[in-house]
């Protein structure tokens, strides 16, 4: 089971929204839906697990959206959190709240 979760505070849920209307500063979740999407594809050796989003400035919402997901799933993938700002608490989170193990920290590219 992998599970997906998406952290940041300036995303909105509905990803079918009109990028026009949004509000200042924010984005549509899109990352999730097509990595759950992408890892249907795998059949049987692979059952995606949705741990929706989690805001990047809630180390408590976030600690037990990750424990939650832990508990049923082998993989955990996040998505943003992950920067050099003081609200990217994903690894925090994920290393000293939830004794988790970072197997791949940084990408070195931007949207």
């Amino acid at each position: 089971r992998v599970g997906v979760l998406s952290t940041g505070n300036e995303l909105i849920a509905d990803a079918d929204h009109d990028c026009r209307d949004l509000p200042k500063g924010k984005i549509p979740d899109v990352n999730r839906p097509i990595l759950l999407s992408l890892l249907t594809k795998y059949g049987k050796c692979c059952e995606p697990v949705d741990l929706g989003m989690v805001r990047d400035d809630d180390v408590e919402a976030m600690t037990k959206t990750i424990q939650a997901g832990m508990d049923v799933c082998d993989v955990i993938i996040t998505t943003g959190g992950v920067s050099m700002g003081e609200t990217d608490i994903v690894e925090h989170v994920l290393v000293d709240k939830c004794g988790g193990t970072l197997q791949f920290g940084r990408m070195h590219m931007k949207p």
